[in-house]
């Protein structure tokens, strides 16, 4: 049985490896691919980055700032993987609502 988002990501990169997660084209027109192992060593080196700016994240609020993309599923799951809370915020809120949200899901990091 699993018990955490990192347990997760260590099964799923075990198991799927160089078999694609996701894929996306980019402004010039190139078609962009994830294999897992890549995808689970971007989510490690932004756990990394999480702990290098937060001494304790766990259960910390860290909002996402981003239209939906590939950095944006990184930033959940190396979230999720440091047991801190992931709070989505609405791109095309304009700044008032912004603030409001920020301030009322208790954030304590923002990635943009």
């Amino acid at each position: 049985m699993i018990k955490s988002y990192k347990e997760y990501l260590i099964k799923i990169e075990s198991k799927y490896g160089d078999s694609i997660v996701c894929q996306w084209i980019e402004e010039n027109g190139q078609i962009k691919r994830k294999t897992y192992k890549e995808f689970a060593d971007d989510v490690y080196r932004f756990v990394n980055y999480i702990k290098s700016i937060c001494e304790e994240p766990e259960e910390k609020h860290f909002g996402i700032l981003s239209d939906n993309s590939y950095d944006y599923i990184v930033c959940m799951m190396g979230i999720l993987c440091v047991d801190g809370v992931a709070v989505p915020i609405n791109i095309t809120n304009n700044d008032k609502d912004l603030l409001y949200e920020i301030g009322f899901a208790d954030i304590a990091y923002l990635f943009v």
